[in-house]
């Protein structure tokens, strides 16, 4: 599990990036250094160590949908569950492709909110969980039938979702 945007500073991440690169250079024999096509090996300094920025894909997301156990912790207040337990429900699973340094995922930008989540990934996706934490009102439908009203039948269920 990854804490999003959370796990790291960008700034440090992008510092031992330079250092590294710093090293190698330093670590390079003078001859080479002196002998090398110096076009070839800045491109290969530059394939080594840049950066590739994060791009989504948000036209290519997908979901998948299985039943899990939630645990009580996770649901709101409202709901009568037991600490420590767990409850089955519907979890939907978002795979957001991406492509770029997936070390910039734990990275944490120069301005940021204190909030983060927990993702996965799997392959070139970015993977998060949506619990849909169910209730439903129980309602006499024998009384709304007889009552004048012409909205008789049952509401559907509440639904709240619930990010993991």
């Amino acid at each position: 599990m990854i804490k999003i945007f959370a796990e790291q500073r960008l700034s440090d991440f992008l510092d031992e990036r330079l250092n590294r690169l710093r090293q190698e250079v330093q670590n390079q024999d003078t001859n080479y250094l002196l002998n090398v096509n110096e076009t070839s090996f800045i491109d290969y300094l530059v394939n080594r160590y840049q950066v590739e920025l994060l791009v989504f894909y948000w036209d290519q997301i997908s979901v998948s949908y299985c039943e899990k156990p939630i645990p009580a912790e996770l649901f709101p207040p409202s709901f009568h569950v037991r600490p420590g337990k767990s409850y089955p429900g519907q979890v939907i699973t978002y795979h957001l492709p991406f492509s770029g340094d997936k070390e910039l995922l734990k990275c944490q930008p120069s301005r940021y909110i204190m909030w983060t989540k927990d993702i996965r990934l799997e392959g070139d996706c970015v993977c998060f969980d949506v619990a849909l934490l169910q209730t439903s009102f129980l309602i006499d439908l024998n009384e709304r039938k007889t009552s004048n009203s012409k909205n008789w039948f049952s509401p559907p269920p509440l639904t709240i979702t619930w990010m993991l």
